[in-house]
């Protein structure tokens, strides 16, 4: 099967899986089909794609012997990854001594840190920085135990040590140019997402902040990084992405391989977006996909470069899966063992407020997970401009609810991956009162991929 055929027909069965899932695909579909008749004029850039995801060296040269084969091509882009793909280990908690910090309502925001908690002795490297009750705007590391598999309630879950306490990773300039009243705030910003990167040997805390209650009036920058040590941060940033609003682009962040990012993304190797329910037309109305490098930044308030890859602002219908008040909270870059890889994003089919839990069916259709997948090569399409991006849609949307302990609307908050294991770490919000009349803590969800 030609490479072009394979395409086709891998939008074709997109399409029949999300219609499964509540959506539908007709209009990509017939673009794609158009496109299949003008594929070999993109070939080398498609050649260039497919050999970042399958690891190959491929510069632009002239030897054809640097090229990925047609074969090669085909088995990188033959299967795609799924929840199938993944296999649940259990769940763990927070520190759930308030004494430690304020872990309620928290975790929408979480980044697995390969180089956290390097004295332990158990099967799971690492550590898990996450944040914590929103309003706060803080940032704790906590241990990653052993998980356990619950029997719907938290009595059996472990719980994290504290490895460094709460602090604020923006150290002031979230508020001073985010959140403050004199640029158009409420004295309220919220992280978005983190993410650990190693550059050049260097580790960093990469994070996004967002104003609450902005509603797309205000442009404020919300893209910046820290050192690992939360006592002494040292953040840079925040910066602007060049011709975009920190609504649309300042909460979820996860990094891309680095040969995906410098052969399809001209060395952008992080990407970002934003999409709470749909309440403003600067908000997508799907998960929104922004690649970028703090590279180029200095100062704050510096302007970065982005290419705008996946976004649904104006745009009718949404995206496949997506209503008025659907939400994304995480995105992740995820790979399978035999070298399968697809963007992860976690939300929930309707945004949920404080107030909605105490009178909600947890059993209730309107409400519940959702997690989708991408494909890299899609995205790798709009960067080199043969696609647009409110052509890019999830190629499966799924609903999987059992590891999830049945609580409050079974809301997703955050998601990360760690590369090296193969795990990941999926974050319920509003899982579980520890004790009566308490806030709700987050639950750590603990796959492994096979």
């Amino acid at each position: 099967m030609s490479f072009e055929h394979d395409l086709r027909d891998r939008f074709d069965n997109a399409g029949q899986e999300l219609e499964l899932a509540g959506g539908s695909l007709p209009a990509v579909k017939q673009r794609a089909r158009q496109r299949t008749m003008r594929m070999r004029a993109t070939a080398g850039a498609v050649v260039l794609v497919a050999g970042a995801l399958i690891g190959a060296t491929v510069a632009n040269s002239d030897d054809a012997a640097d090229q990925p084969t047609p074969a090669e091509i085909e088995a990188a882009v033959a299967g795609r990854v799924s929840m199938d793909d993944f296999f649940y280990l259990g769940a763990f908690l927070p520190p759930t001594d308030k004494a430690l910090g304020d872990f309620g309502y928290g975790g929408r925001a979480a980044a697995f840190n390969p180089f956290g908690d390097p004295d332990n002795d158990d099967a799971l490297s690492g550590s898990l920085f996450i944040s914590g009750f929103p309003r706060n705007a803080e940032v704790a590391e906590i241990s990653i135990p052993e998980p356990h598999r619950h029997d719907g309630t938290i009595s059996r879950l472990p719980v994290a040590e504290l490895l460094q306490p709460f602090a604020d990773v923006t150290d002031g300039r979230g508020a001073e140019f985010v959140g403050s009243t004199e640029v158009g705030g409420h004295d309220i910003f919220h992280i978005g997402g983190l993410e650990v990167v190693e550059d050049n040997g260097e580790a960093q805390l990469h994070w996004t902040a967002w104003q609450y209650l902005d509603l797309g009036t205000h442009d404020n920058p919300g893209h910046g990084y820290s050192s690992l040590d939360l006592s002494n941060p040292n953040p840079k940033g925040p910066y602007y992405l060049e011709g975009f609003e920190g609504y649309n682009t300042a909460g979820y962040v996860f990094s891309v391989p680095k040969p995906f990012a410098d052969q399809a993304l001209g060395g952008r190797s992080l990407i970002a977006g934003f999409q709470e329910f749909n309440h403003s037309n600067s908000m997508s109305a799907g998960a929104p996909f922004f690649a970028y490098s703090t590279a180029d930044g200095g100062e704050p308030e510096d302007r970065l470069d982005p290419i705008e890859l996946v976004n649904f602002i104006n745009t009718d219908p949404p995206a496949p899966g997506f209503a008025d008040n659907s939400v994304t909270r995480g995105a992740t870059w995820v790979e399978t063992s035999d070298g399968r890889q697809a963007v992860l994003t976690v939300g929930n089919k309707n945004a949920l407020t404080q107030g909605d839990c105490a009178d909600l069916d947890p059993n209730s259709a309107d409400f519940g997970p959702q997690m989708s997948f991408y494909d890299p090569l899609e995205l790798a399409e709009v960067a080199v401009g043969d696609r647009l991006p409110y052509e890019v849609a999830p190629y499966v949307v799924s609903g999987e609810s059992d590891f999830m302990i049945q609580t409050c609307g079974l809301q997703l908050a955050s998601v990360s991956f760690d590369a090296e294991s193969g795990r990941l770490y999926v974050v319920q919000w509003l899982g579980t009162k520890v004790e009566k009349n308490a806030l709700s803590v987050p639950v750590v969800h603990v796959f492994e991929a096979n």
